[in-house]
């Protein structure tokens, strides 16, 4: 008699999952079992195997994972391979998982305990037992085959342009597309793709979005590690979204220099500002030469060593009475809330302080 695993799992739970979304997950497992990673894509079909590797019937239970401690495993949660099972059931796609010594099928069977429709994990023995598992899904369109080939970095014929770094590959053939651990997550605003190693990096609950913070400061150091000084403050000065948070650290004094060079071989002799008004003040000083850069690129080239010998010959070391009266000359009228009466008490004062 086969034996029959109920799992609480409704037959519309994560209803706004296909066909691919479910055998992505099916292929993520494949590639965190300690076998490795193999397919078959037959004429309406995808075979995944693990060698030597069966699950045991406590994996059935929500939550129950061997991952959650594991920074290179993909998944942590303990539900992929079961949402994947209900949802390929409900869309109809034949799915059966050879277990070893046993298969498992799925399918939706009304539970008296519940009074509701649920997923059932029907247990059967097989005739030649064996040692692996395999995921057999079949029923599938050209179009749904086509898709889950584009999931997995895996299923691709490797890409001659993609450059590997210690947090995993740039991938110029890819533009936008973020995959993480070789699995395809989602459509981004960068300019380039990206293969991130997972232990890098957290995926949400539905391996679909990921934090705009991790994602653009990893790809910030990603570029650094490329070890492409000149070509990373070019993206830096047009302001391209994978280097963006270079101004939150990571830059190392080489891209910094690289930013500086840049600079002067754009404006010769420039001096870099923050705002408008900063380039205003430093008008207001005599300096005639001011460019105003966004905030990456202005924090990388006004950080590199060069330019701080290359500023100080060039802006003119006023003394704090000087600085206080040209900062009243150029502000006093603008500011009509301004204690005139004290800041001209304080600018008599500041004739005899020193700069230490």
């Amino acid at each position: 008699m086969n034996k029959v695993y109920p799992l609480p799992l409704s037959p519309t739970y994560v209803r706004h999952w296909g066909v691919v979304e479910a055998v992505r997950e099916l292929i993520q497992n494949a590639i965190d079992s300690d076998a490795e990673f193999e397919y078959a894509l037959l004429d309406d079909a995808v075979v995944l195997r693990s060698r030597g590797v069966t699950l045991d019937a406590s994996t059935l239970v929500l939550g129950n994972t061997t991952k959650a401690e594991d920074a290179d495993k993909i998944g942590s949660f303990g539900e992929g391979y079961k949402i994947a099972l209900l949802v390929l059931t409900r869309l109809g796609r034949q799915t059966v998982v050879v277990n070893g010594s046993v298969t498992w099928t799925p399918e939706f069977r009304e539970s008296e305990v519940f009074g509701s429709t649920l997923l059932h994990i029907v247990e059967a023995t097989r005739e030649n037992p064996g040692s692996d598992l395999e995921f057999r899904i079949s029923g599938l369109s050209q179009v749904e085959m086509d898709a889950i080939t584009y999931s997995c970095l895996l299923m691709q014929p490797p890409m001659d342009d993609a450059m590997a770094v210690p947090q995993g590959r740039i991938l110029p053939s890819k533009p936008g597309r973020l995959y993480v651990g070789g699995l395809f997550v989602c459509e981004t605003e960068l300019e380039f793709g990206y293969d991130i190693h997972p232990r890098l990096i957290r995926l949400e609950r539905d391996r679909q979005t990921v934090s705009d913070w991790d994602l653009k400061s990893i790809t910030r150091d990603m570029w650094i590690a490329t070890g492409q000084h000149d070509r990373v403050a070019e993206m830096i000065a047009r302001e391209c979204p994978d280097t963006a948070y270079v101004q939150y650290g990571g830059a190392t004094d080489l891209v910094k220099e690289a930013c500086y060079r840049h600079f002067m071989a754009k404006h010769p002799g420039g001096i870099v500002a923050r705002t408008h008004a900063e380039m205003e003040a430093m008008v207001a000083k005599g300096l005639t030469k001011v460019i105003v850069a966004g905030g990456s690129y202005y924090a990388a080239v006004s950080a590199a060593p060069s330019y701080a010998r290359h500023a100080a010959q060039v802006v003119k070391v006023l003394t704090p009475h000087q600085e206080l009266t040209e900062f009243f000359d150029h502000y006093g009228k603008r500011m009509p809330r301004l204690p005139k009466v004290a800041m001209k008490r304080m600018i008599e004062r500041s004739q005899n302080w020193k700069v230490a």
